[in-house]
């Protein structure tokens, strides 16, 4: 379904691009039981609190991602 609208929505000169973001949006659904059974291998079930800070962690890294993307797409608009 957000395939059909994003084909409908999408500026044609940026529809690659928007399909390649969806794309990437579900490579987390495959790496994230991957790195968790990993984590979980490494620390033991008894240590479910470093399986946890690790990963909270990892995503904390990508907030200043986010906000350099959303400042350069402010950037753009204007």
């Amino acid at each position: 379904m957000l395939d059909i609208l994003t084909d409908e929505l999408a500026n044609p000169k940026m529809k690659s691009t928007y399909f390649g973001a969806m794309g990437l949006s579900r490579l987390g659904n495959v790496i994230a039981p991957s790195l968790g059974g990993l984590l979980l291998s490494f620390y033991g079930i008894e240590n479910s609190l470093s399986t946890f800070c690790t990963l909270s962690f990892i995503t904390i890294l990508g907030v200043p991602i986010l906000i350099f993307a959303t400042k350069m797409q402010k950037h753009k608009a204007t």
